[in-house]
């Protein structure tokens, strides 16, 4: 059934790209790598995101996927796709999956900061209904990292007043955001 939807979502999606102008992905922004992360369990999320990505990149030369069991790292490439990252997580059952999880996406963040690419992760339940480019471009001259806002953790968004939501969020290359990581 997963392979049905999937065949299905990228036969629709060849019919609705669009392309990104070069003039939008020159305002500033440089080696842009768009980072998504999934599992065996979240591959049908994965294929409707690469619907709504692939109107902004037709070509998927900007995606860094971040694959986290074998099922998608052996998956992927029936589709054209490839891990690039490959780190499985331990079973679901284990209480720091969610840790891991995060230490493995920091992981990949901190190595492509460190090649100099900007990133802008987004998790595959972030759907992108429009271009979050020109919105995240006008705002990088003031911000070396745009994000949504969250509550979590708690202790850290009482003394802050928010936190970070890292399923949404573009961080330029530079010495500051690669010594943050």
């Amino acid at each position: 059934m997963v392979a049905k939807l999937v065949q299905f979502c990228l036969q629709i999606s060849a019919l609705s790209f669009i392309a990104v102008s070069d003039s939008v992905l020159s305002n500033g922004v440089k080696n842009l790598r768009v980072v998504v992360s999934t599992s065996e369990k979240y591959i049908p999320l994965l294929f409707n995101w690469l619907l709504y990505y692939k109107k902004i990149f037709p070509d998927s030369s900007s995606l860094y996927i971040i694959c986290l069991d074998e099922v998608v790292e052996n998956q992927l490439p029936n589709y054209g796709l490839n891990c690039s990252h490959v780190h499985y997580l331990p079973p679901r059952s284990s209480i720091h999956t969610l840790t891991i999880l995060w230490q493995i996406r920091s992981n990949a963040i901190l190595q492509l900061l460190r090649n100099d690419f900007d990133i802008l992760m987004s998790d595959s339940d972030a759907i992108w209904i429009s271009n979050p480019l020109p919105t995240i471009f006008s705002l990088v001259n003031a911000a070396d990292i745009i994000s949504s806002r969250a509550q979590f953790p708690e202790d850290i968004a009482r003394k802050a007043g928010a936190t970070l939501c890292m399923g949404f969020i573009y961080i330029r290359a530079n010495k500051g955001t690669t010594a943050l990581w």
